[in-house]
């Protein structure tokens, strides 16, 4: 069933969060685990900049969007801060409506709506991105301690080794 995307609205805030703590894990984040109480909207993010999925009414999956840097020159570039989607609805199309949304919504978005900045480690998000006409804009190596140890990967989102 698809799903219908639609803006946030400020009383999505316990829905996010929710879904925050059921979806994260340190193989697809490098950010650490949301607190279990916590305000989806409490680090600043504004409604306008996230897209909400929802099956029956109910949020199930979202798109965060933000801008690449402070600058203004950069809004020709669309960055997903984080997609979600529930696990039990996973693997439905779901993330690629919401990124399909999220490049609607921009439409003077860079070369086929690239983002500037993305974190999808897994070679089944990185081939929904490109997909969608994401391109990898570059690659910071050693960027992130996750779990304890560095983590690399190739453009490909293969791992290519762990450093402590």
């Amino acid at each position: 069933m698809p799903a219908t995307i639609r803006p946030a609205l400020a009383g999505d805030d316990e829905a996010l969060a929710e879904i925050d703590r059921l979806t994260w894990s340190s193989s697809t984040t490098p950010a650490s685990g949301p607190p279990p109480v916590r305000s989806f909207f409490a680090d600043g993010s504004d409604p306008h900049d996230v897209l909400v999925a929802e099956v029956d009414l109910v949020p199930v999956g979202y798109v965060h969007l933000g801008a690449p840097t402070r600058c203004r020159q950069t809004v020709t570039f669309l960055r997903v801060n984080a997609l979600a989607v529930l696990p039990r609805h996973q693997r439905r199309g779901i993330g690629r409506q919401l990124l399909a949304a999220a490049i609607a919504t921009r439409p003077n978005a860079g070369p086929a709506g690239s983002p500037s900045g993305s974190w999808p480690p897994t070679p089944g998000a990185q081939q929904l991105y490109r997909s969608l006409g994401f391109q990898v804009e570059g690659v910071l190596k050693d960027e992130f301690l996750i779990d304890g140890a560095v983590r690399r990967r190739r453009a490909d989102g293969h791992p290519v080794g762990r450093r402590p």
